[in-house]
């Protein structure tokens, strides 16, 4: 599993329409990427450093072979990869990770999208809001 040193933005804002707090995440120690762009992954692995600890996912299947034998305290991830795609992957993890899953994707797919606000799920779109999820 691959890992970088990292802690995450805790009282930080979610974009978009009815936006809402992101609580809870004052002693984040341990953070999934999920995305098929080995650039993407490195990208956040850098910006989330001082977060706590990064580890990182090639599709939903990696991940949740992942989170089969470690538990995250946030799981971020892209919505369209090959094999499995982000929804899949929530729908998987939806009952340990229902308060800590975050989409960084820049789908355009409107049922992703109608998921998403139908299930109050927090979007964060490519790249534009790659600083949100920088440190303050």
């Amino acid at each position: 599993m691959e890992a970088i040193n990292t802690a995450l933005f805790p009282g930080r804002q979610s974009p978009g329409s009815g936006e809402r707090s992101v609580t809870g995440f004052d002693s984040i120690k341990s953070i999934l990427v999920v995305d098929d762009s080995e650039a993407i992954r490195e990208m956040l692995s850098i910006v989330l450093h001082e977060e706590g600890i990064v580890y990182t996912a090639i599709n939903g299947l990696d991940a949740l072979s992942k989170c089969a034998g470690h538990h995250f305290d946030v799981v971020i991830s892209d919505i369209e990869m090959p094999f499995m795609n982000g929804i899949e992957l929530y729908k998987n993890l939806e009952t340990l990770y229902k308060n800590s899953f975050l989409f960084f994707s820049g789908t355009m797919n409107e049922e992703y999208i109608n998921y998403l606000e139908m299930n109050n799920l927090m979007l964060f779109r490519k790249p534009a809001d790659i600083l949100k999820l920088q440190p303050a």
